[in-house]
């Protein structure tokens, strides 16, 4: 497994957010990395505002996956956020745990990887996107 450099990781948090080799960018990349890879937010030196920064992140995605869709604004932000809650749980996060960053009810979380779950099965264009942003996120 070969490990993302720091560069590399501040040029794909530049990428995202469209901001260059910005320090926030690359903390809010940490944040978001680090519950994939098993590691508590703490343990990675959480700051004050780790909350925001994830945030930033998650809606980095969100707007990825809503280019990427390439539909109405309406359908690309609930596919956006239903896309984005299962690569979360998919990787660790916990549906309480997204619901509160996505402010959202949990009953919403679970419902957005419930039908997802069912869509993959049947629905290439949502399994490359996942794929494509999994492949972009996680540290290899």
């Amino acid at each position: 497994m070969i490990r993302m450099s720091i560069t590399e990781i501040m040029d794909h948090a530049g990428e995202m957010l469209g901001c260059g080799q910005d320090i926030k960018l690359w903390e809010s990349v940490l944040h978001y990395i680090a519950p994939l890879r098993g590691q508590d937010l703490e343990y990675m030196g959480m700051v004050s505002n780790a909350h925001d920064l994830l945030s930033r992140v998650a809606f980095a995605m969100m707007v990825e996956v809503s280019d990427m869709l390439g539909k109405s604004h309406k359908r690309q932000f609930v596919d956006a956020r239903c896309v984005f809650s299962v690569i979360a749980m998919r990787h660790g996060f916990s549906g309480p745990f997204l619901a509160k960053l996505l402010n959202r009810q949990y009953t919403t979380i679970y419902h957005y990887k419930k039908l997802y779950d069912h869509i993959l099965i049947n629905d290439p264009e949502i399994q490359s996107i996942i794929k494509s942003i999994e492949s972009k996120l996680l540290i290899k």
